[in-house]
């Protein structure tokens, strides 16, 4: 019991902190993934809509589609459009399969995030109840060095993406995926069209960048709640 004692309120800061942390990875993600902004900027750079085939102004209204998809608002990608001068159906059947599976892993990451979200505000009034006036320093440390230690491993992540994107975006989706239904054919499949390796690598690139200043925010609040006076004085 009185071990339990000791390292309770650790362990209950330190499943604040990663918790908070997953919250930020996954609004890191959600925040680019569904950005219309972003894509159409994209489309802009990478011109998708003239590779394809088809008018700018349905490129967007594909993606508005697709992203209401992603986010569980719509049940099937039965979209149509004029696509070198053919009105026919957008997305293939091997390609409406392969989002049926990218569907259930961003849902389940939102879903994700609210449990997150329980955990961290469960495992925060839990200290503040064991501790009080020295929850603060104790959320800091921990949300400190948990945001050190995940910075490295984002740091060797962006590092083996700058080596080889290749190896590591198959990496990721065969650990996601347990079907090849992610391999698309880009002479035929407007998915991988839309979104070819370029966009990926942009993609990812900003992920990183906004998980980077979301960690970098983290570790400045807990250094500064670990290191403030005004709360090394209530701990004495």
């Amino acid at each position: 019991m009185e071990i339990l004692k000791k390292i309770g309120p650790a362990l209950l800061g330190c499943v604040f902190a990663l918790s908070w942390l997953l919250i930020v990875l996954l609004t890191s993600v959600e925040w680019t993934a569904f950005d219309r902004n972003f894509y159409a900027d994209q489309y802009q750079k990478g011109g998708q809509a003239a590779s394809i085939g088809i008018s700018e102004e349905a490129l967007m209204e594909v993606t508005d589609g697709l992203l209401e998809y992603l986010r569980g608002e719509r049940e099937a990608l039965d979209m149509q459009a004029e696509i070198m001068g053919e009105v026919r159906p957008v997305f293939n059947e091997r390609e409406c399969a392969h989002m049926v599976d990218v569907q259930v892993l961003f849902v389940n990451g939102f879903r994700l995030r609210w449990i997150a979200l329980a955990v961290a505000a469960g495992s925060l009034a839990a200290l503040i109840a064991l501790r009080r006036k020295k929850a603060i320093p104790i959320l800091g440390r921990c949300c400190f060095w948990a945001t050190v230690a995940l910075g490295a491993l984002l740091a060797a992540l962006g590092i083996a993406l700058a080596i080889d994107f290749n190896g590591v975006f198959t990496q990721f989706h065969l650990l996601f995926f347990n079907n090849d239904l992610w391999i698309l054919d880009p002479r035929t499949d407007i998915l991988i069209q839309m979104v070819p390796q370029a966009f990926f690598v942009a993609t990812a690139t900003r992920i990183v960048i906004t998980l980077a200043i979301g960690l970098v925010v983290t570790a400045a609040l807990g250094f500064w709640a670990m290191r403030a006076k005004v709360f090394r004085k209530e701990v004495k």
